[in-house]
């Protein structure tokens, strides 16, 4: 399905695989979970097979991207929206053009009147060293449309395709900041950039966006599923949802210190969110730090949580005190990730991971094989993986990227079942 690229992901994975392992493992009207849904990847291809699925992340563009594709729309409506905002380029343009001849005035947390309508600036003061006056008048113009959408569905379109504008590929970004869509930006010079090839860039991403979302509710064939969307952490989500009520889970876990999201996505959010705190790296399983080691429990909860694997990540620990325990807290909040899990699904429902192993100053850690052992001890059985090789533009692991050594050429599926059930909960680390 020629909607994975609604927006820019890192680390997003194939949706060939997601649709092979859900039909291979659901039926119709069976209900899917992806605890970490990314990209959105499970629930677009859930929605066209007409499964009803819930996606949970605590990514607040996750969550955008996983809202605007399982909203339901109209052909009718889309294109109705798609030709308003086409009609409206021009007027965008001289909004934008208005802002920019304010040039004292574009600055972090300003504001200037454009046709007695107040335009307000982002608070944050890294506007000013990522984006040129020329794209903070565009974005604050783009963000204005979007104040004026009554209806929050549509709203929500323009601020994705505000966010994908942002976050893309170099050199067709609304900033300054280059490998932004790898999740690594850094600043870099570049000229000629003007109010008409950044709102350009818009609209191509705009007529991307709806595109994908026209071919998207085209598949919806399926009235009596749902789609729902939670917002934070997953642990938390997973308690409110029902004892033995999922079908079937397939979801990509977070990499233990690799894709730090918030460092690439807070471009997004200083747009679409301008009031809101942003979500910081120190909320994501695999990015959390691990604090001192006398205030860390969860290293003597680990060796009993992984006895086998425990000695191929002790080396870490000579090397770096506060990555290992990092790696601990890491391999502890999977535990409970995969404990709830358990705990949601039904009997014999089959849950699909697909996950690689990294590579943290030059020791591996064995994440497949650790995964195994948490699943083994919270009521998983029959669990079975096999190797997948990846092809180089399905992946977006760079050079440079840290938590592995150059592209990640390999990834596993691990398939397993929950036969056990009641399983007595690990100590908890508050």
């Amino acid at each position: 399905m020629g909607s994975r690229k609604i927006h820019t992901y890192a680390a997003n994975f194939g949706e060939d695989l997601a649709r092979d392992l859900i039909i291979s493992n659901t039926s119709e009207k069976d209900i899917i979970l992806d605890p970490f849904t990314g990209s959105s990847t499970t629930l677009i291809q859930a929605r066209a097979l007409g499964r009803s699925a819930i996606g949970i992340d605590i990514d607040p563009i996750a969550c955008l991207i996983a809202e605007v594709v399982t909203d339901n729309y109209t052909i009718e409506e889309l294109n109705s929206l798609l030709n308003n905002v086409i009609a409206r380029k021009r007027d965008i343009e001289i909004i934008a053009k208005n802002i920019l001849s304010r040039k004292g005035a574009l600055k972090k947390d300003s504001r200037v009147m454009v046709n007695d309508d107040v335009i307000l600036f982002p608070r944050n003061k890294e506007i000013e060293y990522w984006f040129s006056p020329a794209q903070i008048s565009v974005l604050a113009s783009l963000t204005k449309l979007s104040s004026e959408i009554k209806d929050e569905k549509y709203k929500r379109i323009i601020d994705l395709s505000i966010s994908s504008s942002i976050i893309h590929k170099w050199p067709n970004t609304i900033s300054l900041a280059k490998d932004i869509d790898h999740s690594r930006p850094h600043r870099v010079t570049r000229r000629n950039i003007t109010i008409k090839s950044q709102l350009n860039i818009f609209m191509s991403n705009y007529k991307n966006v709806m595109r994908n979302l026209i071919y998207i509710n085209k598949k919806a064939n399926s009235p009596d599923t749902f789609l729902k969307v939670l917002r934070g952490d997953a642990c938390n989500n997973l308690k409110s949802l029902e004892e033995n009520s999922i079908d079937y889970v397939l979801t990509s876990p977070p990499y233990f210190d690799a894709i730090d999201y918030p460092r690439a996505h807070k471009f997004s959010e200083w747009w679409i969110w301008q009031s809101q705190e942003q979500v910081r790296s120190e909320k994501y399983i695999g990015l959390k730090a691990g604090g001192k080691e006398k205030g860390n429990p969860c290293i003597g909860l680990v060796t009993d949580l992984i006895p086998n694997n425990i000695e191929s990540i002790q080396p870490l620990e000579k090397i770096s005190g506060p990555l290992f325990r990092k790696l601990c807290l890491y391999i502890y909040d999977m535990n409970q990730v995969i404990y709830n899990l358990n705990r949601v699904m039904k009997r014999e429902a089959t849950l699909s991971l697909v996950i690689a192993n990294n590579v943290v100053r030059n020791v591996k850690v064995p994440v497949v094989d650790i995964i195994i052992e948490l699943l083994n001890k919270n009521g998983f059985e029959n669990i079975k993986y096999e190797e997948r090789k990846i092809q180089e533009n399905r992946r977006r692991y760079p050079y440079g990227i840290k938590g592995f050594n150059g592209l990640m050429n390999v990834e596993y599926i691990i398939n397993c079942q929950k036969i056990i059930t009641n399983v007595i909960e690990n100590q908890r680390v508050e």
